[in-house]
Parts: C-alpha cells; structure tokens; sequence
C-alpha cells in the first residue's frame, strides 16, 4: 500500500529534493509571480526545509486591478508525514466569489512565519497607506502582532464567528447569543449601543469579555467604509480551506500543485461564466439590489427642497432616515459599508426616476470584475521536463516524526460546546458531560448512582419504584416471583369459570353468567432482587376449555356460532340494564342508502331518484320522545 501510495502521489523525501526545480518552472513557465524558499542551513549536510511562498502573475495583478482592497488571511494543517501548515491570503471579486491571491507552506503559524508571508505579499500586492487594505483574520495570537508590525494603522477585523467560539465557552445562553450576534450585524453606534446595553443587564461578565475588544474589529456599525464590504465572518478563507482539505494529506509539491490546479480552474470557470452578461452590476449585486426594491416599497420619500434636490427624509413611522443622494450616504449607514443603494436610498431615487445601478460603486460593477480575471494563469508542466539546478544543494525534509495513530482529517469539535436546537419540535442527542438525577453528582446517571442504591437497600420494606430510564426487562426480573404465583392464580381461576360455566349453560341457557370477580394481586416484596433472580419468560397457559352452546336457541334469540374466547372475561352488554334500555336498543335504526317500509309511500319520484344513484342522505328526522331517530317520511333520498 505504501509503495502504491508513493508510485501515484510521489515519495515525500524525493520531492522535498525537487522543490527548487518546482519553483524555477512556476517562474519559467509564469513569468512575474513570486516563488520564495526558506531553508535552514546545516553544518554537516544539505540544507533543511523550512517555508515556501507562491503567489501567481495573474492572482496579485488581478486582485489589485478588480478587487476591493480587502484580503482575508487563516492558517490550517497540513496532514502529510512531516506535518506543517498552509497560510492563505484570499480576497474576494465584484460578485462575491473567493480570489485566491497567495498561500505559503511554513513549519507552524507564529509570529515568525507571518511576519515573513506579510513581508512578502506586501511586495506583490502593494502597501497599505497606497491601497488602503483591510484585513480579517481569527484572533491568533501570532498574527495580530505580525500584522501591526508590517501594516502599521490597518484596519484589521475579527471573525465574529472566531469570537463566538470563545464567547460560548462560558456563556452559552440563547439570550446572550443573539445579543452577541446583534452587535456584530449592527449598522449604526445607536443599535450597537442598544444591544450591548442588553447584554450588560443580562450578564455583567459576558458585556465585560466583549467590552475589551474594539468594536472597530468585529461590529458592522464601526468597520472601514473604504473596501465597501460589510464582512463580519472569515468565510472565504474558510470555503478555501475546505475546498483544499483533502489535498493537504499529500506529499508537498503534489500539494501544491494540486492547490495550483484548483485556483486555475475556478479562475477560468469564473471568467467563463459571465462572458455574455451586459448587465452593469454583478449578478450577486444585482440580486441585493433588486431585493432591496421589494423592501423600499415600504418607505416613503419626502424632497427637503434643496437646491440640487438630493437630499430627502425617507420614512416608514415610527422610522425617519436621511439620505443624500449627491454623497451616496443614508442613515442606516449600509450604503456607506457596502458601496450599494440600501431601501431607503432606493425609495429616494424611485422618487426621481432614477437608475439605482448607476449609484452603485465601481468595485461592484462588471468592469470590476472583468479586470480581476483579465490575466490567466498558465500551464506547467509535469516533473520530467523540468530543468535541474545542479549549482544548488537539494533540500531536506524537515526533521518531524510522524505522530501515533491513523492521521485526524477533521478538526477537534469538543470545545466547540453543543449547537442549539433550531426547531423547539425537535430533539436531539445530547452531547456533554452526564448529571445524575439523584444525588445531582457528574459521571453517571441515575440508574447506576450507588447512593440511590445504598438508600434503596436499607429503606423501609416498600418497594422501591424503578428509575425512569430502566426498561421493561428489568421490571420483570425485580417482580419474577409475584408474577408467577399471579399467573398460577390467574389459571386456577380461569378453570373454575370454565367449569361453572359449562353447568350453567346446560341449566340455564337463556341466562348469561356473572363476571368474574378480579383476582387481587399479591404486593411485591422486597425479597427478591436483581442479583438473585434468573430472566425467564412466564406466559400465561392458554384456556383449557371453550363455551357450549345451547342446543336448542330460543325463537327470539338469534344463533351465534362458539367462541374461542372465554365467556366470562367479557360480560354481556345488556346484562343488568333496564327493559326500556332493552327495548330501544334493539328499535330499527335507519342507515344511509337503506329505505324504510314506512318510507315506501312517501313518495314514488324521490325513491327513483335514490335507487337510481346508488346514494341517499338523511335530510331530516323526527326524533320520538326517548330521542332516538325512528323511521319516517322525513329520511329521504338526496335529489
């Protein structure tokens, strides 16, 4: 197995040996991209792996040219032999779509090997003061450092989703969630306010662990206007990794080359999807667009008689916004985040028989988009035509041993606390630590609580009632013995009904037996236990005779054929009733579609009717003095 794994994916010494060849070919074969290793030098051999940096001609001309100034930058493992970790920088393209500018394979993500990847993506994409980037990442610890050192003054966002991870560790309430999450989508410092205002009156630590962070770097309500991208969660670094998951088991340059692969083919998917679109906004910002004209139909614009004529007060009572149409700002302050017409704006310049697409910003158009893609990546070739340097030393792997075990693809979820049940109708499994019932101690549950155990066994002498979550098994064994002594008594006294009832059909015929009286069951006691008694089944004997019936029936009775069942588990159901009750239970009862003899004569063309569809209905009845419905000329068919 291992022999085939190296024959189709590659051996991971030889190809850490061929990585310079790789890197000359990408730079051959893709002029002005970016190929940069770093090794450790040894004394005594050759020079040992340490960090590669790739970033393509066409990634970093693309992004600065059609991209808004917005990168998003995350780490994951590597799960290959010698381990490692993948840095990525990923931004994002005038219809939303993830764009792949750099990514680095380093030894571990720490201070050192960011700061070395932001050095170099600062070269390819430019500076912060001249591009005016924003940047979002997870809080690790390594990072924020690096990026305050090479991005001095950049706006740098939090992954509220990161923060939530952390937040729900010790505060996991529903309440305080949905405060939380409030903050984060907020668009103004009021609504901001409000709901940390919220919180604190819930939960005092929980408003203390959010006061701490800048609200600048996970809450809507205080991001940078310049990238015109409202992003609170680091998805596009997370759909990259997930896209790349299964690839980072392999060994390293065909890691890499598969990861090359990809970015090359969702590049040229995504330029030939829109070759025939003229509309002037991307499709995904056409969409928001047009769900933000459903949404205005709401508001109503009001001209504030300005000389220009931009400015107007839009509301939806008891909500008042002001929008200016001349600087493209409104209230709410979405306009401003995401370059595009928020409802309030829409309404203003529905009012004005306005193009709202006209008022979206560039970033967002499909000239924007076209400009990103402009550039294609190109070929390289596989590893027998690369050229070999044979002035420079191969390279070594780095020196890692393999952990223990078969290698872990997923990451470790049990921190991650348990997920809320969205539909309150729905159960699910309950994941966590396990609280007993009885003495409310943690590792185990009721049925196995040794106090509950010690308190049944030097009780009084009434039993004890079985826990909740013990099953029916369990009942019979604690009862083995009181249900047989009740089976035996049952049986004795099913053939003693038996017996009496055979005497009495032959003297009485016409005479239905007594019930039998219920047998009392005996108390269970606490002599038998679990340990004790074996499982057994006991079944209850079958009955040893059946009831005869009477030779010669009485004209007014009519014939019943035997009954295997036992007469006297069933009485009679007119056994001690009245003679009236008698008399009117066996009066006719007038059934739908049947007629009646005294319903003959009521009529020759409405029984016609009735016999001809087959169907008829009760559309009155007479009802006698004891209330029962009798036969009459009111019961006739539908027509």
């Amino acid at each position: 197995m291992k022999k085939a794994k190296e024959w189709i994916e590659g051996s991971e010494i030889a190809q850490y040996a061929r990585l310079r060849d790789y890197g000359n070919q990408i730079l051959k074969t893709n002029p002005g991209s970016t190929v940069r290793i770093q090794t450790n030098p040894m004394p005594d051999s050759n020079p040992v792996f340490l960090r590669i940096y790739v970033c393509f001609e066409a990634c970093k001309k693309g992004f600065v040219g059609g991209c808004r100034p917005f990168i998003g930058l995350d780490g994951t493992f590597i799960r290959g032999y010698y381990g490692g970790q993948l840095l990525t920088a990923i931004g994002q393209d005038a219809n939303n779509h993830i764009y792949p500018i750099a990514y680095a394979v380093v030894e571990s993500e720490n201070k050192d090997s960011w700061k070395w990847f932001l050095e170099i993506l600062k070269e390819d994409v430019g500076d912060f003061q001249a591009n005016g980037f924003n940047f979002m990442s997870d809080m690790q610890k390594g990072l924020i450092p690096a990026i305050q050192e090479i991005y001095l003054n950049a706006n740098h966002r939090f992954c509220a989703m990161h923060i939530w991870q952390n937040f729900r560790k010790k505060w996991s309430d529903l309440q305080l969630k949905m405060c939380m999450w409030s903050c984060a989508k907020a668009t103004t410092t009021q609504d901001f306010n409000a709901a940390m205002e919220r919180l604190k009156s819930i939960n005092a630590g929980a408003w203390e662990y959010l006061h701490k962070i800048s609200p600048k770097q996970w809450s809507r309500a205080h991001f940078s206007e310049y990238p015109k991208l409202d992003n609170y969660t680091n998805n596009n670094c997370e759909v990259f990794n997930a896209k790349v998951k299964k690839m980072r088991g392999k060994p390293i340059i065909t890691m890499l080359e598969e990861v090359r692969c990809y970015v090359m083919r969702i590049m040229a998917r995504n330029k030939k999807d829109l070759v025939g679109y003229n509309g002037r906004l991307a499709p995904t910002q056409q969409s928001r667009l047009e769900r933000k004209k459903r949404e205005s139909n709401k508001w109503m614009p009001l001209p504030t008689g300005d000389d220009a004529g931009n400015v107007y007060e839009v509301h939806c009572l008891p909500t008042k916004v002001s929008v200016d149409l001349g600087k493209d700002t409104c209230s709410c302050q979405l306009w401003q985040i995401t370059g595009l017409p928020c409802r309030h704006a829409y309404a203003a310049l529905a009012y004005q028989n306005r193009r709202p697409e006209e008022y979206a910003h560039n970033w967002l158009t499909m000239g924007a988009y076209n400009a990103a893609y402009q550039i294609s990546m190109r070929p390289v070739p596989s590893q027998e035509y690369w050229e070999h340097d044979v002035d420079t030393l191969p390279i070594l792997p780095p020196r890692y041993r393999k952990p223990i075990g078969r290698p872990t693809l997923k990451r470790d979820k049990r921190n991650d606390g348990p997920k809320e049940n969205s539909d309150p109708h729905r159960t699910t499994r309950r994941i966590g630590t396990i609280i007993c019932k009885y003495c409310l101690q943690a590792g185990h549950n009721k049925r196995s609580c040794k106090k509950r155990k010690e308190a049944a066994g030097e009780g009084s002498s009434a039993p004890q009632a079985p826990a909740d979550d013990e099953d029916e098994d369990l009942l019979a064994e604690m009862y083995y013995e009181e249900t047989l002594e009740s089976a035996q008594a049952e049986q004795e006294a099913i053939e003693e009904g038996n017996e009496s009832a055979r005497t009495n059909t032959q003297q009485q015929p016409h005479q239905m037996p007594p019930p039998p009286t219920a047998q009392p069951q005996p108390q269970p006691t606490n002599a038998t236990t679990r340990k004790q008694v074996k499982r057994r089944s006991v079944k209850r004997p079958p009955p040893t005779g059946q009831r005869q019936q009477p030779s010669t029936p009485a004209a007014n009775q009519p014939a019943t054929t035997p009954s295997t069942h036992n007469s006297q588990t069933t009485p009679h159901p007119l056994q001690g009733a009245s003679t009236g009750t008698s008399t009117r239970f066996m009066q006719f009862m007038p059934t739908l579609g049947v007629v009646t003899p005294t319903a003959i004569g009521s009529g020759t063309s409405d029984r016609r009717r009735g016999q001809g569809r087959g169907r008829g209905r009760i559309r009155g009845s007479s009802r006698g003095k004891n209330g029962l419905s009798s036969g009459s000329s009111n019961s006739t068919p539908i027509s």
